[in-house]
């Protein structure tokens, strides 16, 4: 690819090369041909704030010596030879900073020193990407061009990629790369070099439906120690009815969904690890209600409810209402065998009677039958049969 950049000390003015009209956009990369490397040049290249480097082209005409030679290669040491000023360090500075150098120079040595620079082409690189991306393949890049660009031009990486599971193997040591959207900066100022591999690792694929904003089917990195948050997070979060305390965990090979508390430290110092093919359920915030109402089961929560709402959606019944008893389901998750008892009759009565009773997701509430033996509650197993109901709830 070939572009020029002229500085004419005549007119001290940038003037466009006529194959390269400055107002027309740069040519889009295309994807490498087959058996063929692609020629990419980065679009953040601009010849005018270009930092020169060993491999770059020049253009150096003196109007006054026509005859001399006009083209030169910075050298691997930095530096270029010309037969009026000789040696000229040439790496790590802008072409306009080379011209004022080449001007004082050559004001020394002609009367005449009117010259042009140009600079006629930028050395390249070959890499190679493979793995997790829009277009893997082997690229000719100009030398310096950031780990970021190197990404845009390729495509990106794809649904299925693994976002910390990607790395360059360099020299024959594995260097890796966190590619999430919070580590842009360090991609941006992390420049590949000549015979790079770029390689992106799958990621876990996991299905996530339920109470989150954007189902589907994401990837999680296999480093991740917060796969499940990272799962629904990339869903798009949480809905508010969404129960954080009861995350299902549906994997073809279990018996039966395992839960997640994601409100509270795992038991054991982690959670399950996602495995490809798994599916995160994130159930609907819900209180169970049993007894003497009209529609027992599953009550969903929307908001912050209380128990005397919960009991209105039920439809109440002919039960006792002054002894209705909730079981809370951060008592049962701690194994505490523990009730508490209202007196929801005397409140219908007297409004002001009791003070509102919040309810939370997985506590259940009873409502006993007027006819129930044992004190109110179900039959002869009372306290502990209603534990066994909250159990089973709170843990699936």
């Amino acid at each position: 690819m070939r572009f020029s950049y002229v500085l004419s000390l005549l007119g001290l003015s940038l003037i466009g090369a006529p194959d390269a009209p400055a107002q027309q956009p740069p040519t889009p990369p295309q994807a490498p041909a087959s058996g063929a490397p692609a020629i990419l040049m980065s679009p953040a290249l601009n010849p005018a704030s270009h930092v020169l480097q060993s491999g770059d082209q020049l253009e150096l005409n003196i109007f006054s010596l026509p005859d001399l030679p006009k083209s030169y290669t910075v050298r691997a040491d930095g530096r270029f030879n010309h037969p009026v000023i000789g040696e000229v360090k040439a790496a790590g500075v802008t072409v306009s900073s080379l011209e004022k150098l080449i001007r004082a120079r050559l004001s020394k040595e002609l009367r005449d020193p009117g010259f042009s620079l140009g600079l006629v082409s930028v050395s390249q690189m070959d890499v190679s990407v493979l793995g997790e991306v829009g277009k893997a393949g082997k690229y000719t890049l100009p030398t310096g061009t950031s780990l970021l660009e190197l990404l845009a031009q390729v495509g990106g990486v794809t649904a299925k990629a693994d976002p910390d599971g990607a790395y360059i193997i360099r020299q024959g040591q594995q260097v890796p790369v966190n590619l999430s959207t919070a580590n842009q900066p360090k991609l941006a100022s992390f420049s590949m070099r000549p015979g790079d591999i770029f390689f992106v690792n799958p990621g876990r694929r996991v299905s996530v439906v339920g109470e989150v904003r954007e189902p589907g089917i994401y990837a999680v990195s296999a480093k991740s120690t917060t796969q499940f948050e990272d799962a629904i997070k990339a869903a798009g979060g949480t809905k508010e009815t969404a129960a954080a305390g009861r995350i299902l965990l549906v994997r073809p090979t279990l018996e039966k969904p395992l839960t997640v508390d994601l409100l509270s430290p795992p038991k054991n110092g982690s959670y399950p690890e996602l495995t490809d093919g798994d599916t995160v359920v994130v159930q609907p915030r819900a209180v169970i209600v049993l007894g003497a109402v009209s529609k027992a089961g599953p009550m969903p929560l929307e908001g912050s409810e209380t128990l005397v709402d919960v009991l209105s959606k039920a439809g109440l019944s002919q039960g006792k209402l002054d002894q209705v008893v909730v079981i809370r389901a951060s008592d049962v998750r701690e194994g505490n065998e523990k009730r508490e008892t209202y007196d929801v009759e005397k409140y219908l009565k007297e409004a002001s009677s009791l003070v509102p009773v919040p309810v939370h997701d997985g506590d259940l509430v009873y409502v006993p039958p007027q006819d129930a033996p044992g004190g109110g509650l179900l039959g002869g197993g009372g306290l502990l049969q209603l534990l066994l109901m909250a159990r089973t709830f709170t843990s699936f």
